[in-house]
């Protein structure tokens, strides 16, 4: 019977749904035909682990950072999600929405993490191949005139960025230039924190 169900929601609005059941708690799914799910509580510790075991070398401060957050929400404003998902957390409603864009030319991923409808993080993906980590850090972060230490340039080293505001940057070339924005450090701490106390990730 699920089946046939999504098959007339595939019908009807080009959309599956399924449910996954992690540690007794439900994550529901809404996704294109062709899309790959992905774990969201994997991606989000993931980034928790390398921003807490970044080099301090390239661990930066800058409270006049230029990085504009809006042309990246610009992107998926009002857009349809090519997978969405969704779970009922004590902290409130989690959400994550995974959006293809176009980036100059190139299929881009972009990630969006929602708390109660509020976004809190995301995560580009780039697949340029690392071409764009030197550009990302000279032009869409650092103020005009700002000098740009020489060991900021080395690409096997990712960089922590801690801007205004309590938020945060975290840049890497993992093959791909990626960038990891927190728009409250702390709120993403705590939301680790829960989804540890849950038993959701060990």
């Amino acid at each position: 019977m699920p089946s046939l169900l999504n098959y007339f929601r595939f019908i009807f609005s080009g959309n599956l749904r399924r449910t996954k059941r992690i540690s007794g708690y439900k994550l529901h799914y809404k996704y294109r035909h062709d899309a790959e799910l992905f774990d969201p509580f994997m991606i989000l510790a993931d980034h928790y682990y390398k921003i807490s075991h970044t080099q301090k070398p390239y661990v930066l401060e800058i409270e006049n950072w230029k990085f504009d957050t809006e042309k990246y929400f610009s992107w998926v404003a009002e857009k349809k999600a090519k997978v969405y998902c969704k779970m009922f957390f004590p902290l409130g409603l989690f959400e994550v929405e995974r959006h293809v864009v176009k980036e100059q030319h190139r299929t881009t991923s972009f990630y969006l993490f929602m708390l109660d409808k509020e976004v809190f993080a995301f995560w580009h993906k780039k697949y340029d191949y690392g071409r764009d980590r030197l550009s990302v850090i000279e032009e869409d972060i650092f103020p005009a005139g700002m000098f740009i230490e020489p060991i900021l340039k080395n690409e096997e080293e990712p960089i922590l960025v801690k801007g205004p505001e309590n938020q945060i940057l975290y840049v890497e070339k993992f093959v791909h230039t990626h960038l990891f924005y927190i728009r409250d450090q702390e709120k993403f701490n705590q939301l680790i924190r829960q989804i540890k106390d849950l038993k959701i990730l060990p």
